[in-house]
């Protein structure tokens, strides 16, 4: 039982507030709040402000919504999931901070605090507002809430990954329409579609991507791996496939998003297995392991039930949208253009009201997310938004499957594309665009005015190559996963300085004559490493320059771990082929 205390002044309130929570909370001179709990008073006797900071709050102190003057409250780094409607009582309130909770939706009612000029809610799961508008701010946020019409979005991306011949389509065959192909043909691009799912009485909509698993296509998952998303990794039975090599590429491109794994083609190997209790202590988004086969629909059911489980599970699927959001994206999906002008797609939002550009922003990119559009922040690319993804991801895998660029070793001139692609789907006035989107994408870099050269199709063979190692510099980066798009990449960043036509599909020759400096740069994908070897007049300079561009390429990539090592130098390690690192 706690002393209510019967006259209801702030200080009273602060009193029962101490009782209810077993804290000590002291007030301070209102110029000298410090500290992580106290309370400020003005000449009136009023709270104007408080903090209860770090004291493993679980819940909002409802009591806080009589103090009716108060302006600044603090309530970080406790464990408050829920903030009350009734936080609109706080009228006087021009600074919220609640920092470091377990906060995962906002208060409509928020956005009736007109005096409100700073809220700080880093470190919170919050879904709604989405993470779009949270990153926009205080006026996005209390916009968004003011809105006067939601809805759950019940929407979600689930992404086929595995390698060419895993058995990905059967899989996506058997789950939407209960089919079988015994013959069916590997899968080059990708196959998109979108399925209804009643779960649990409420309606879902599920957006299936089938992505080809030929290693030639795993650089261009980039474009389309994304975080809302739950991933099914098939592993083919028949090989006994080693599922880390997917796990990382997931992890790497997809950050934590959650993993099915499913060891397929039970029926040809029923004593194909993995050691589960390993891979979930290292991949702790994987959800669950389940063995199928599609031929004989082994566990097919229960794979069904729990994918359901595991949308609705999704932190994020009933993130609230205003309903201007959603006939927006109604318009979008009912174009039958495969692209739009980012000025029409504005003229769209402008017809419901969605005027700002910071908000029509965050719209586009929760859509690509979804995988409704394919938007790219880049001045020259945005101005293209793709509404049908099937028509870029097509192109960009016929041009680095196009056995005419395989032959020529990697190079691309602009006026074979009309061969390459579709001439009734694919304009030559949109070959810029696609060429552009590769570029950013760094898959490949201009060799003169009308040609291009893709990395990922050099020559395999290293060519032979005569440089001066004595007094050399040699620097290696280790990593636990190296995604195959590295060195290409590097390569494209680094063309200006390729030295002659030294360049293979795993390494490349660099001069560069500001520093007269040579530079080895190598790749060994099955030891995950890159060495460099750098030697000239400038070679301390010039390694410097290579490892900015390598770090920041590994930049990009999410939850990549990597050692930077340097190779001993004593007599004993310079004559053998593997020295210790440091």
């Amino acid at each position: 039982m706690y002393n209510y205390v019967e006259e209801k002044n702030d200080i009273n309130i602060i009193k029962l507030i101490s009782q209810k929570y077993r804290l000590t909370i002291p007030q301070v001179p209102l110029d000298s709040m410090d500290g992580t709990i106290g309370y400020c008073i003005d000449k009136d006797k009023r709270i104007v402000e408080l903090r209860i900071n770090q004291k493993k709050l679980g819940k909002f102190p409802e009591e806080i919504l009589e103090l009716d003057a108060l302006k600044k409250l603090q309530l970080t780094r406790n464990e408050i999931s829920i903030i009350p409607h009734g936080i609109d009582k706080l009228v006087a309130l021009r600074a919220l901070y609640l920092t470091s909770n377990q906060i995962t939706e906002l208060p409509t009612t928020l956005s009736s605090l007109k005096g409100l000029r700073s809220l700080r809610l880093q470190n919170n799961p919050i879904n709604t507002p989405p993470p779009e508008i949270i990153k926009q701010g205080l006026k996005a946020i209390l916009e968004f809430l003011a809105s006067k019409d939601f809805k759950a979005l019940n929407e979600l991306k689930v992404i086929l990954v595995g390698d060419g011949s895993s058995g990905k389509t059967s899989v996506l065959k058997r789950i939407l329409h209960d089919d079988f192909n015994e013959s069916e043909e590997k899968t080059h691009g990708i196959i998109i579609e979108k399925q209804n799912m009643k779960i649990s009485g409420s309606d879902y909509r599920v957006n299936f991507w089938d992505f080809g698993g030929q290693e030639i296509m795993h650089s261009t998952h980039q474009f389309f791996l994304t975080k809302r998303s739950l991933y099914l990794l098939l592993l083919d039975g028949r090989k006994e496939e080693d599922p880390e090599y997917w796990l990382k590429h997931i992890k790497t491109f997809g950050g934590n998003s959650p993993v099915i794994v499913i060891l397929n083609k039970y029926d040809d190997n029923p004593s194909f297995e993995v050691n589960r209790r390993f891979l979930l202590d290292k991949y702790p988004n994987i959800r669950e392991f389940i063995k199928i086969s599609c031929k004989t629909r082994h566990n097919i059911n229960e794979l069904i039930d729990l994918l359901k489980k595991e949308i609705i599970s999704i932190e994020h699927i009933s993130t609230l949208w205003p309903l201007k959001w959603f006939n927006i994206k109604h318009i979008l999906e009912e174009t039958k253009a495969n692209y739009i002008s980012f000025e029409k797609y504005r003229e769209i939002c402008n017809t419901y009201d969605l005027n700002e550009t910071s908000k029509q922003k965050s719209l586009i990119e929760f859509l690509n997310d979804l995988g409704t559009v394919l938007h790219f922040d880049d001045m020259f690319l945005s101005e293209t938004n793709v509404i049908n993804p099937r028509w870029i991801t097509s192109a960009v895998y016929s041009i680095i499957n196009s056995e005419h660029v395989f032959i020529n070793k990697g190079i691309l001139r602009y006026s074979e594309l009309e061969n390459i692609l579709d001439r009734d789907e694919y304009i030559s006035d949109k070959y810029g665009y696609i060429i552009g989107l590769m570029k950013k994408f760094e898959l490949c870099y201009s060799i003169n005015n009308d040609s291009v050269l893709i990395p990922d199709l050099l020559d395999v063979q290293e060519p032979e190559f005569a440089i001066e190692k004595t007094k050399s510099l040699e620097f290696i980066y280790e990593y636990d996963f190296l995604p195959l798009s590295v060195m290409p990449r590097f390569i494209v960043k680094s063309n200006l300085e390729i030295y002659g036509d030294l360049k293979w599909r795993t390494g490349v020759i660099l001069y560069e004559k500001d520093y007269d400096a040579y530079a080895i740069v190598k790749c060994d994908y099955n030891d995950s490493l890159i060495d460099i070897i750098v030697t000239g007049e400038n070679k301390i300079e010039y390694l410097s320059v290579i490892r900015s561009r390598i770090n920041e390429i590994n930049k990009s990539f999410q939850n990549i771990k990597l050692y930077e090592k340097i190779p001993c130098n004593c007599q004993v390690c310079k004559k053998i082929k593997n020295p210790i690192l440091f």
